[in-house]
């Protein structure tokens, strides 16, 4: 199956490409997208025409969160709602819950 992955370099997208290794990643980091900008998130799903999205992204530098208030809310959650936008005209389906069922899977190979 073929997913677009992004927050490909967090600890999570990671754990992520890891988890998803039997399948074909397209794994992007934010230079190579920005979830916030709507135009992005639908190019890069127009492009690659995955069967499943997924968005591991975060805002985690806590302490910079209260002076760089636009982009952890941007991020944080702004970017996870672009994502969570049906986008019937490509066939692809976003991915709700597909961290919990990581982390279930890493749980039952330990």
């Amino acid at each position: 199956m073929k997913i677009l992955l992004t927050g490909a370099n967090g600890q999570l997208g990671r754990a992520l490409q890891m988890a998803l290794k039997h399948h074909h990643v397209v794994a992007l980091a934010h230079d190579q997208i920005d979830i916030t900008q709507l135009d992005q998130v639908l190019a890069a799903v127009q492009y690659h025409r995955p069967c499943l999205t997924t968005n591991a992204t975060a805002f985690n530098d806590v302490d910079g969160a209260e002076s760089r208030c636009d982009e952890a809310f941007g991020s944080t959650l702004w970017g996870h709602e672009i994502w969570r936008l049906p986008r019937p005209h490509t066939g692809s389906h976003c991915s709700k819950g597909l961290t919990a069922f990581i982390v279930a899977l890493q749980e039952n190979d330990a």
